[in-house]
């Protein structure tokens, strides 16, 4: 016999994540460019979770991106611009997970680690990492390109 709705238990962060990305996956297949009516929707979704779990999730389209990679990452960084939620994961590691599969079409990505880490902070960072030669130039390159963009207003 299955458990009413209130018997059942509820969903822990780790589900909630889970169906979320899930979802976010699904719109990127579902239509051909962002609908504004399914990205209210997910920010409503992304907006209930704790705000560490927020980016988390966000940023998995960037780490671990679908078929659909780039208009998943659209969803995910135009939410990651309107939630502009806090990122608790070091810098260097972060931008080592991110960039290597990022659509460098996807301006919200170096936008919101700016504004998050802050700007210098983050030029400084990719410098380093752009030294080590560990990221495709192309990548840095991009970035720097939405960077100078933001800077000058964009």
């Amino acid at each position: 016999m299955k458990p009413s709705n209130a018997e059942q238990e509820p969903m822990s962060a780790a589900d909630k994540m889970t169906g979320l990305l899930a979802r976010l996956y699904r719109a990127a297949d579902r239509w051909p460019r962002m609908n504004p009516q399914e990205l209210q929707h997910l920010e409503r979704l992304v907006a209930n979770l704790p705000p560490d779990d927020r980016s988390y999730v966000l940023l998995r389209a960037f780490v671990a991106p679908p078929a659909n990679a780039y208009l998943a990452q659209q969803y995910a960084g135009e939410l990651l611009m309107r939630l502009r939620p806090p990122c608790s994961s070091p810098l260097p590691d972060l931008l080592r997970s991110v960039l290597p599969n990022w659509n460098r079409s996807v301006e919200q990505l170096p936008w919101y680690l700016a504004d998050v880490f802050g700007s210098k902070a983050f030029v400084e960072c990719l410098d380093e990492i752009d030294r080590c030669g560990t990221i495709d130039r192309k990548q840095i390159a991009a970035v720097r390109f939405w960077l100078e963009g933001l800077e000058n207003g964009a």
